[in-house]
């Protein structure tokens, strides 16, 4: 059962990551249909407040998504715990920088790394007395 559950951190985060994202496009798609019909130019939002309103979006459901894959790779592992917390930062970290500044959203990069870190210090704290 070891085996299996240490093989299984890797898929299951990765899931977890992309459950998160598809509440965050099913969340989008809801706000998006606030947008005023006279305000929609070819299928984008050109309200005042709608690029606020992305940025917010994106950015929490980054930091949604950097607290839920720290925590189930956290409660996968059958050991090593903190490690595995670390390790999790350090690749979901990594993720981020990419995805933001390829993306060029510098808010929801910084939003991911911050909860991440915040996450994993919770986590330390959770576990470091059980080791």
């Amino acid at each position: 059962m070891k085996v299996f559950r240490w093989a299984m951190i890797f898929p299951i985060s990765v899931a977890s990551w992309c459950l998160i994202f598809i509440f965050g496009m099913i969340t989008y798609s809801e706000i998006i249909n606030l947008c005023p019909e006279e305000k929609m130019v070819s299928g984008m939002c050109e309200a005042g407040w709608w690029s606020i309103a992305e940025t917010t979006l994106i950015s929490i459901f980054s930091a949604i998504a950097a607290m839920f894959v720290l925590a189930v790779s956290s409660f996968i592992a059958p050991s090593e715990r903190l490690a595995v917390i670390l390790l999790t930062l350090f690749i979901g970290g990594m993720a981020a920088v990419f995805l933001g500044t390829q993306s060029n959203e510098w808010v929801a990069m910084v939003s991911a790394v911050v909860s991440g870190i915040i996450t994993a210090i919770y986590l330390f704290k959770k576990y470091k007395n059980s080791v």
